[in-house]
């Protein structure tokens, strides 16, 4: 702890301002309010997960291999239209509102709009022809469309989390998250004793998140703006233009994360989806704590790098290190106990898994540091490079699983996983470092380098 403080208080010197003393209180400041907004954010994305990881595991043991299969592919057919149609909204959402709060009524009113009335019919149409186009059985079909208005609704209730966290209430949305979690795990519990089928408890969580999304509205309208529908053409449509990069990105990003699932379904079967989403289900533990940390960073970071572009360079530098030790440990500590992990989570049926555990989670500070640098991009602004940089790795990453998944299934799916995310993190890190080059003061970098 004593070499961690001697760090950040040797960082902090770099950060600007008139004197020692007044560098290390801005610094302290910043940090204490990342802490802070950490200390809430962290618990929600555990309670979040926990009770996540929970319901599948129910699910797993009750439904078996097969149903699991079939949700996992729901989920991701609809994540990935869904990952477009609802445009990358929350982002500029955060970013705008956290630098200027009077105007998240705005922000969140067109939001609303969007996501109504242009991504909730566009959507629900492109999930329903892209399940016919790829000859899934009529069940599975039905079980897509009721999916996609879970992502959809999913997708409102994100809208307001991001106002949260943009205006620093994180505490709202702890408070309510745990109101919906435990509900849902116990309608859960509930529907799976009597033998509920995988289709009825969709509905269910579908219809659970609507109730849900009334409840938010409510916690908005006392504690930071009204909530309803914006009609401003020229703001909405410039609202979606400068959203579309993060949308498009968005949508290549599920596509990295969800397209081995559909191509293990189209090319092997929906047994073999649910185990590799099995111990996909345990990678997105991995990612929880890391994360919501990150997640906490980004007001904060959008905050320092609005008024000075040198302080936010060596801020991210201190958080990217910070990130990489914590995920890297989190990584060494899951892989080394894969297989244990898998037994006692899902049992025998699922005992292939934990070969997969192990692969993912190689893979896991790549990708938690990809996330890290997504999130200063756009503070940056670079929401089109994003694009790009994501698109490239979704191409990478389906023509790699097709070449790989008809001959090595699931074990192929996890080490394109790897070589994606890697080779992304990379290229996010060249990119952002000669952003920073050229936005921070010459002598700055140059005295940095000489220490």
């Amino acid at each position: 702890m004593n070499i961690l403080k001697i760090l950040l208080m040797r960082l902090s010197h770099k950060l600007g301002g008139n004197s020692k003393e007044e560098t290390q209180n801005a610094f302290f400041f910043n940090i204490k309010e990342l802490l802070l907004n950490s200390s809430l954010s962290v618990p929600n994305h555990l309670i979040n997960l926990a009770i996540n990881f929970i319901i599948f595991v129910l699910m797993a043991r009750f439904l078996g291999t097969a149903e699991i299969g079939d949700y996992a592919i729901a989920i991701a057919i609809a994540s990935i239209i869904f990952g477009i149609a609802n445009f990358g909204l929350q982002a500029i959402l955060i970013r705008q509102v956290s630098i200027t709060p009077d105007q998240a009524e705005r922000y969140l009113s067109h939001a609303l709009s969007i996501r109504v009335f242009i991504s909730l019919p566009v959507g629900t149409t492109l999930c329903y022809l892209l399940a016919s186009i790829l000859e899934f059985e009529a069940g599975l079909i039905e079980l897509i469309l009721l999916t996609s208005i879970y992502v959809w609704n999913s997708s409102i209730v994100l809208l307001f989390y991001s106002l949260f966290q943009s205006v620093n209430r994180f505490h709202n949305q702890l408070t309510s998250n745990i109101i919906h979690k435990i509900c849902s795990l116990l309608g859960s519990v509930g529907l799976l004793y009597i033998n509920c089928n995988i289709f009825q408890l969709m509905l269910f969580f579908a219809v659970l998140q609507g109730f849900f999304i009334f409840l938010l509205i409510a916690i908005t309208r006392n504690n930071i703006c009204k909530v309803k529908f914006g009609f401003d053409f020229d703001f909405c449509k410039k609202y979606i233009l400068e959203s579309l990069p993060l949308s498009l990105a968005g949508t290549a990003e599920f596509v990295n994360l969800k397209s081995d699932t559909i191509i293990l379904g189209n090319y092997k079967s929906n047994i073999e989806a649910g185990i590799y989403n099995a111990a996909y289900n345990i990678y997105q533990g991995m990612m929880a704590i890391p994360y919501a940390v990150i997640v906490a960073f980004f007001p904060t970071f959008s905050r320092y790098y609005s008024h000075s572009k040198s302080q936010a360079y060596h801020f991210y530098k201190i958080i990217f290190l910070l990130t990489a030790f914590a995920t890297v440990t989190i990584s060494l500590i899951v892989g080394l106990f894969s297989d244990e992990i898998v037994q006692f989570i899902y049992g025998q049926e699922y005992t292939n898994a934990g070969l997969v555990v192990l692969l993912l989670s190689i893979s896991l500070p790549f990708l938690i540091l990809n996330r890290l640098n997504n999130f200063v991009l756009v503070t940056m602004k670079q929401q089109k490079w994003l694009f790009y940089l994501i698109f490239s790795g979704a191409i990478f990453n389906v023509i790699t699983n097709i070449l790989v998944i008809p001959t090595y299934s699931y074990i192929g799916a996890a080490v394109t996983t790897i070589l994606t995310e890697c080779l992304m993190m990379i290229a996010g890190l060249i990119r952002i470092r000669h952003i920073f080059l050229s936005n921070c003061n010459e002598d700055c970098i140059i005295n940095e380098f000489q220490q």
